[in-house]
């Protein structure tokens, strides 16, 4: 298991925006290189905010999950 950042570079309010219809509309699992690509940011932050995404999903009991599949994130 990799360990997580206590805190992002950059906020979770920052990459919200960017990640979520990106993760919306693809069909199929997008890599963290091709994610960090689109929105700008490093890929290790990137990673970090989808990993904080999905938790607090998860949190908050939404009727669709954010996971870690086939190599990528859908």
């Amino acid at each position: 298991m990799t360990e997580q950042p206590d805190h992002l570079e950059v906020a979770l309010t920052d990459l919200r925006p960017s990640l979520e219809p990106l993760l919306m509309v693809a069909d199929e699992p997008l890599d963290p290189v091709t994610l960090a690509s689109a929105v700008g940011h490093p890929v290790d932050t990137v990673v970090a905010g989808l990993a904080a995404l999905a938790a607090e999903y998860d949190e908050q009991g939404r009727g669709f999950e954010l996971r870690n599949v086939a190599g990528g994130w859908r």
